[in-house]
């Protein structure tokens, strides 16, 4: 491994981002992620052969020197704070997870950690999000379909966060010195006249997330460094997408619960009109955390019930929460239908698209499907 400046490690990333970039794919998914013009057009599964890459042997630079995945994340932003889930605090109105002060520096005895840039005068105004995989298969291998949290858009998006890494390249020989140079793809990102360079990119904000959940270390630094990357989440790909890379919640379940329920409680304890903007995304961080993760025999009643708690009008957590109990069916359908078909709390808009996806889905029959159209609220 290697010393080198944060903005050394900041610059390198940033090269081989660039060299990944495939601007046919970023203008697709540009139209996915509503809002956001600062994405490069890197593939998920590219992103993830890089993070795996970081964590095993380092960020790799053109003299054959390696950073390792710690100095990364701590010249990326993402250092090692307490991880108390959240905070009453805003941090410069990007969202209340677990920062109090938006200094950018995190030491082990302060959870007062949310700037992604440390010292760089990078603010945390939420630039980034993440680009999504192939947008066709399944979603976490759950069988229900995804159709995708963008406005408007019809596209199928359920590859998005089950994406694998099969077949995917990287235009990369397998040395890590190939990820060092910019000619990694024959598909060149935005040139120079359209590099406007924002001061965070899109694949920068999910890269640092794909590195926290591959990542070796122990459980209780993953908290930490959970808790200092949800402020950084601002949209639906960047929070599917990390959340299926905490594998490690099927290890530590328990752990893991309690580690979301404050999260959770933004959707149950607040008045949702007092800062939707800023709980929104820390809250469909926590349901799909549950989505992904504990839809089994062990906890099903208490998602359920949380689920049917939840209390938001962001629209991508109704949208989260409809997806998750449209995988609650999948999996448990008479105790999911005996939510739907009984006395609960979901708004009609969240109910009938939890209708809508289980519908959709290929693992439901066609009787089943017919009451369940039947049940739609008008």
């Amino acid at each position: 491994m290697n010393n080198r400046s944060d903005e050394d490690i900041r610059r390198q990333t940033r090269t081989i981002l660039r060299g990944l970039a495939d601007k046919t794919y970023r203008e697709f998914h540009s139209g996915l992620v509503p809002g956001k013009t600062n994405i490069l057009g890197v593939r998920v599964p590219k992103l993830r052969e890089l993070a795996k890459t970081i964590a095993k042997t380092g960020l790799p630079f053109p003299d054959g020197t390696a950073v390792g995945w710690a100095a990364y994340l701590q010249a990326a932003g993402v250092g090692r704070a307490g991880h108390t889930a959240v905070s009453d605090t805003d941090c410069s109105g990007h969202a209340t997870g677990p920062a109090a002060n938006c200094s950018g520096q995190a030491t082990d005895s302060d959870a007062n950690f949310s700037g992604h840039a440390t010292g760089s005068g990078t603010s945390c105004s939420g630039h980034a999000t993440g680009p999504a995989a192939n947008c066709s298969g399944h979603a976490t291998g759950s069988g229900a379909n995804f159709s995708g949290d963008a406005p408007g858009s019809g596209t199928n998006c359920s590859g998005h966060v089950a994406s694998t890494d099969a077949g995917c390249s990287i235009h990369a020989t397998g040395s890590d010195a190939n990820w060092a140079g910019s000619k990694a793809s024959t598909h060149p990102g935005p040139s120079a006249a359209e590099n406007l360079d924002p001061p965070i990119y899109y694949e920068e904000i999910l890269l640092q997330g794909l590195v926290i959940g591959c990542a070796k270390m122990p459980f209780d630094e993953l908290l930490s460094r959970t808790a200092a990357f949800v402020p950084l989440i601002d949209n639906w790909a960047v929070c599917d997408t990390f959340c299926t890379s905490l594998k490690a919640a099927k290890k530590h379940m328990a752990e893991f619960w309690d580690f979301l329920q404050p999260y959770l409680a933004l959707g149950l304890e607040q008045d949702p009109q007092d800062h939707p903007a800023q709980t929104e995304f820390p809250l469909r961080f926590a349901v799909v955390m549950l989505l992904a993760h504990y839809i089994n025999e062990v906890y099903i009643d208490r998602v359920l019930t949380l689920l049917n708690s939840v209390k938001h009008e962001g629209y991508y957590v109704k949208m989260a929460v409809a997806w998750a109990l449209s995988v609650c069916f999948i999996k448990f359908p008479e105790k999911t239908m005996e939510l739907l078909d009984g006395c609960n709390e979901l708004d009609d808009f969240t109910y009938n698209k939890a209708i809508q996806k289980t519908i959709e889905s290929f693992r439901v029959d066609a009787a089943t499907k017919d009451r369940l159209r039947s049940m739609k609220r008008r």
